[in-house]
Order: C-alpha cells, then sequence, then structure tokens
C-alpha cells in the first residue's frame, strides 16, 4: 500500500524492519518483497546481493538463487564466482533443480571460470568433496541421462561435460543412448 501511494522511504523502512529487527523472526518472505522492492526501484546490485545473501541463509534452494549466482558471476572478483558456485551446487543438492538447465547452465559458466584461475581445481574439488558420495546418485546415473535426453538434450550435453569435472576418478555413468541423425 504504501509503495502505491508513493510513500516509497516508509515503504523501505516497513520491509527493512520485518527482514533486519531481530525482534521478527526470519521471515524468507520478507527478504523476498525486498528484493523485489529493490529491484523495482533500481537499487544498486550490492544491496540486491545483501537481501539474497540473506535469504540463502533461510532457503537455499529458492527460486532467487539462481538470480544470486547470475549477479555473482557478473563480478570479475574470483570470490564471487566460489561465491556462485556454492550456492549453485546447494540448489542442486535439492532434487527440485535436478533438471533445470538454468541452474546447470549457471553452474557450467561458474566451474569453467574457476578452472582458468590458478586454484580453480582445487576450489572446484573442495566444494565437491562433501557431495562425492551421494551426489553423483542424484544427478549422473544412467537412468538420469535416459531421462533428460528424453526431455532436454541440451541439459544432458551441460551436465556430460561437467561429470568428469565434478566427480572426478569416477567412472562415468551419465550417459545415454542416442540414435543416429
Amino acid at each position: 500500500m504504501l509503495e502505491f501511494y508513493e510513500d516509497y522511504e516508509e515503504a523501505l523502512k516497513v520491509l527493512n524492519d520485518y527482514v533486519y529487527d531481530s525482534g521478527f523472526p526470519p521471515n524468507p518472505n520478507a527478504n523476498v518483497y525486498m528484493y523485489q522492492f529493490l529491484k523495482r526501484h533500481s537499487a544498486p546490485e550490492k544491496k540486491l546481493m545483501k537481501v539474497l545473501r540473506n535469504l540463502r541463509v533461510l532457503v537455499p534452494s529458492h527460486e532467487l538463487m539462481l538470480e544470486y549466482s547470475f549477479l555473482l558471476l557478473q563480478s570479475e572478483k574470483t570470490s564471487d564466482t566460489q561465491k556462485a558456485l556454492g550456492v549453485l551446487l546447494e540448489m542442486l543438492d535439492f532434487a527440485c533443480w535436478r533438471s533445470n538447465l538454468g541452474v546447470w547452465t549457471c553452474l557450467h559458466a561458474a566451474v569453467h571460470r574457476l578452472l582458468l584461475q590458478e586454484e580453480g581445481e582445487v576450489i572446484v574439488h573442495e566444494q565437491m568433496a562433501l557431495r562425492k558420495d551421494w551426489w553423483p546418485a542424484l544427478h549422473f546415473t544412467s537412468f538420469h541421462a535416459k531421462k533428460d535426453l528424453e526431455e532436454n538434450a541440451k541439459l544432458l550435453e551441460v551436465k556430460e561435460s561437467l561429470e568428469k569435472i565434478l566427480c572426478p576418478g569416477r567412472p562415468l555413468r551419465y550417459t545415454a543412448e542416442r540414435m543416429p541423425t
């Protein structure tokens, strides 16, 4: 209502109270509203990223985490690329993102950008170390490959390019029989 009546300062104050006041319980929706408000009013990326960083703590699988990753990847800093990698891997820890081409494409960009850095391979392997026992079964089985080929061949292509990097030393299982064209 405050925004409708163009009382932007008061609207921002109310949102700030809900998001940052410890007197209120943490509320992911407050963070989402704050982000949407700031974005509508062309806030600097730094402010947008702060809100998304808070949201990530509350809901690491939220759909806005993909946007957060894009913002991080727009930065030239290696530390932001590392953060984007972490955000994307956390998203993919949730099965609901398993077949999302946008998340996998963004992950591909983050991984390959890191691999261009001196310690990039180490960074990727450190992020995957905790996931090595269960992540391949969640994403890289022949069942997933066949399903991805049927539903989205581009997804299969992106995931295939990441399997060796994310799961080194593991026999390749993410393959699907392709029909000749």
